[in-house]
């Protein structure tokens, strides 16, 4: 009965880091990063990339919210990243 819990367990585990790598993916796009692999090279953790990314997206939002409102004006930096890498 435990064998068949574990791999219960560790099916149910690699569904979920799948479902946050993929939406660590999804974020990445919506924020318009070329990927989201440089910072996951760098976190090494599907999670903590996921928290990244919602962190940065939060604060894109109210820039945005400002923006729209007159409140900021952003200017548009120079340059491309095209590789993903932010650092």
């Amino acid at each position: 009965m435990c064998v068949k819990s574990n791999k219960v367990d560790t099916r149910k585990a690699a569904e979920e880091v799948k479902i946050i790598a993929d939406s660590a993916n999804d974020m990445a796009r919506l924020i318009e990063l070329p990927s989201a692999g440089a910072l996951h090279a760098r976190t090494g953790d599907p999670l903590v990339l996921l928290k990244i990314l919602f962190s940065v997206y939060r604060r894109i939002r109210l820039l945005a919210e400002y923006k729209d409102a007159g409140k900021a004006n952003i200017p548009q930096l120079p340059g491309n990243d095209t590789n993903g890498d932010l650092f």
